[in-house]
C-alpha cells in the first residue's frame, strides 16, 4: 500500500491537472480514480466529497505557488529585487499560470449563483486561501522592512490589486505591462515602508 502522503499528493496533482484543463468541476472522485489507479474508496478516505477534493486542490495549488515565489524571492540579492519579485509574481500570476485564474472565476461564480449548503463552506475555504496569500506577503514585507507599519493592510491591498490585474488580463485585448506596474508598486511600497 502506498504511503498516505504520497497518495494525497498523487490525488491532488491528478485533480489539479484535470481542473486546469477543464475547469473547477472537472475533477471528480471517479475521474481521479481512473487516472491515478487508486480506487474511489482510497480517494474518499482522503477527500470524502468531490467538493472537499476540489477545495483541497485549490489549497494545494496555492501552497505550491507560494513556495515557488518564496524560493524565487529568496534567491534575489537586494531588498529592492526581492520586493519587485514578490510584487511581480503576485500581479502577474495569471501570466505564468493562466488556467489557474479560471478556477477562481468558477468559484466566484458558484458562490454568486448557487444557493446551496456548500456555499458558506466554499467561501470559508476560499477566504483561507486568500488569507494564506496575504500572510505570505505580509511576512515577506516584515522580513524586508523590519519595524515597518501597516504591513497587514498593505498585504491585503496587494491581494486585491492582484485579483484586479488577473481580471483585467481576461478582458483586455492587450496584456498589462506587468513589469512597469510592478516597478511602480515597488517604488510606492518602498516609500511607504
Amino acid at each position: 500500500m502506498q504511503n498516505r502522503a504520497v497518495q494525497k499528493r498523487l490525488i491532488l496533482e491528478v485533480a489539479l491537472k484535470q481542473m486546469l484543463d477543464g475547469g473547477y468541476g472537472k475533477a471528480t472522485i471517479d475521474s481521479v480514480s481512473c487516472i491515478s489507479a487508486l480506487s474511489p474508496e482510497q480517494i474518499r478516505q482522503n477527500y470524502p466529497t468531490e467538493e472537499e477534493l476540489r477545495m483541497a486542490v485549490m489549497e494545494y495549488a496555492a501552497s505550491v505557488w507560494l513556495a515557488a515565489v518564496a524560493e524565487e524571492v529568496k534567491q534575489k540579492a537586494s531588498r529592492h529585487e526581492k520586493l519587485y519579485t514578490l510584487i511581480y509574481r503576485y500581479i502577474a500570476g495569471s501570466e505564468s499560470h493562466p488556467d489557474s485564474l479560471s478556477l477562481y472565476v468558477d468559484l466566484w461564480k458558484q458562490i454568486r449563483d448557487e444557493a446551496d449548503e456548500t456555499v458558506p463552506w466554499i467561501k470559508a475555504k476560499l477566504q483561507k486561501i486568500y488569507t494564506q496569500y496575504a500572510c505570505f506577503f505580509q511576512n515577506t514585507l516584515r522580513e524586508l522592512f523590519v519595524g515597518a507599519q501597516n504591513q497587514e493592510q498593505l498585504a491585503w491591498i496587494m491581494v486585491v490589486i492582484s485579483d484586479g490585474f488577473h481580471i483585467q488580463s481576461l478582458i483586455r485585448d492587450k496584456q498589462p505591462d506587468f513589469d512597469e506596474i510592478a516597478q511602480t508598486l515597488c517604488k510606492m511600497l518602498e516609500r511607504l515602508l
